[in-house]
């Protein structure tokens, strides 16, 4: 079929093989220009013409990557699905962090009802950007399709707690509750939402259906029927990309990999029962998930569950001995029941497996200090900061105290302050830092540090004597005494 293509697309065509007898710096201009018009093409809806554009700068390094993500989209709103993950895929290639284009992969596997793939997409895309709406109503649709639908209403709820005006969300997660037994959650959502929105014939027809108790066709069936509009991509694209349930598709790894990254983002957010729910879905696909073994264990340890931890981080080291981080796992387990040298045989094991890992020395150095053995945590400490020096808020509490117990308070302060750049909200980390000041006679900053300890945690009973002890401090210099 002959496309249409602006004479204006067709007069840069024209231009662009002059380009060559320009300087750098001027094709460079001239690229970005028609990548510019190109996009303003784009939302005109003159895809044709757009794409046109793009292709006559597609060779100019400076503006490839983007110009190789927009045709990726073009050739999904035209049904080339091959082409536009081609397209995608080496968008992705020139600029991994790109969460635009991983969430673009994630709708066009959608639409394929690849949904572990597509799960997989989305995940990466809220992973970089965690707050990317079309990745995660993206992540709710393929646990819908990938027959999660506890995870999926949770996915449903996260999308309209961010956006509580997004119809589509809320027509599907009304679809996927009424086919899971619970109808009148469905009809209440429906009723609030048409409140909202009484010119939505979809939502008016769909909130008929619930109420019709002899209608036989389910919800998954008819979940094509009552997209609202297209949404669901980072970019516009064909309503025919969405497709929101499906048969239930047989288990793969690539499902495990993408729950785990879910339950992994969940974690980082501190949502610890949401991030147990995935990695405990994992296990019951795969019971030998060694990651989800390891990091079920750690929330697990955080909970106060040491003997469940132990027998998770167990499971891992005897599925794959020769992996350190199950080795690090159970010496974290080991260690919090108690059992100190065990703890440090596995400590050692890791080490003895990956010498170059900075994580494994992090680990073993806090685990060190937590015992006392300060001198030997101080090595592990160097060693992993010279590896790499991007470690966690709790990496460097812990360097900060044992610099403080070596007498070196300069490096305790640098160390702690790093810490609560990292996390303002660490209590542990300030309680820590008045301490130092403490020590040195630095009584304002000490009383600062104690009292936002305070605001953060008002109960804390360290930051409280804290601040008792500073003001006895102060009182005992004003008296004179030596």
């Amino acid at each position: 079929m002959a496309r249409a293509v602006s004479s204006e697309a067709q007069a840069h065509k024209g231009a662009a093989p002059m380009l060559k007898q320009v300087s750098t710096e001027r094709q460079a201009e001239f690229a970005q220009a028609v990548l510019n018009r190109a996009f303003a093409l784009f939302g005109a809806g003159q895809i044709d013409s757009a794409d046109v554009l793009l292709e006559t700068v597609e060779q100019q390094p400076t503006v490839r990557q983007r110009v190789m993500h927009l045709r990726g989209v073009i050739a999904l709103c035209r049904g080339e699905d091959e082409d536009a993950l081609d397209f995608l895929e080496e968008a992705i290639g020139l600029e991994p962090s790109d969460a635009d284009a991983h969430a673009n992969i994630g709708a066009l596997l959608l639409k394929s009802e690849q949904y572990p793939q597509a799960l997989a997409a989305y995940a990466a895309a809220l992973s970089l950007r965690p707050d990317h709406a079309a990745a995660r109503f993206g992540v709710a649709r393929a646990l819908a399709g990938s027959d999660l639908p506890e995870l999926a209403i949770d996915g449903f709820r996260d999308v309209l707690i961010a956006d509580p005006e997004q119809v589509d969300a809320a027509a599907e997660l009304a679809l996927l509750l009424k086919d899971h037994g619970r109808r009148e959650e469905a009809v209440a959502l429906l009723d609030q939402m048409r409140a909202r929105h009484p010119e939505h014939e979809a939502l008016a027809r769909l909130a008929r259906e619930m109420t019709d108790a002899a209608d036989g066709v389910g919800a998954g069936a008819r979940a094509g029927e009552v997209s609202l509009n297209p949404g669901g991509l980072a970019d516009p694209v064909m309503a025919s990309a969405l497709r929101m349930t499906a048969t239930p598709r047989v288990a793969s790894a690539t499902l495990c990999d993408a729950l785990f990254m879910e339950g992994c983002r969940h974690h980082r957010a501190g949502k610890i029962e949401r991030s147990k729910r995935f990695f405990e879905r994992v296990l019951e696909i795969d019971p030998a998930h060694i990651s989800t073994l390891c990091n079920l264990g750690a929330l697990a340890l955080a909970l106060g569950d040491v003997a469940r931890a132990q027998i998770l981080a167990q499971s891992a080291v005897t599925l794959a001995p020769e992996l350190a981080p199950a080795r690090v796992a159970l010496a974290d387990a080991m260690l919090a029941g108690g059992k100190v040298e065990q703890a440090q045989a596995h400590y050692r094991k890791a080490l003895e497996l990956a010498p170059g890992n900075d994580a494994v020395h992090a680990q073993y150095a806090m685990a060190l200090q937590a015992i006392g053995d300060l001198d030997d945590a101080m090595v592990h400490f160097l060693a992993a900061t010279r590896i790499s020096q991007q470690q966690s808020p709790r990496f460097y509490e812990a360097l900060g105290r044992t610099c403080a117990a070596r007498g070196n308070s300069q490096g305790a302060e640098i160390s702690l302050k790093h810490a609560l750049a990292l996390d303002p909200r660490c209590v542990g980390a300030h309680c820590a830092l008045g301490e130092v000041y403490l020590g040195a006679g630095r009584h304002g900053d000490a009383e600062a540090a104690f009292r936002a300890a305070l605001v953060l945690d008002a109960n804390d009973l360290q930051a409280r004597r804290g601040v008792e002890r500073t003001a006895h401090a102060r009182r005992f210099e004003a008296d004179g005494a030596p």
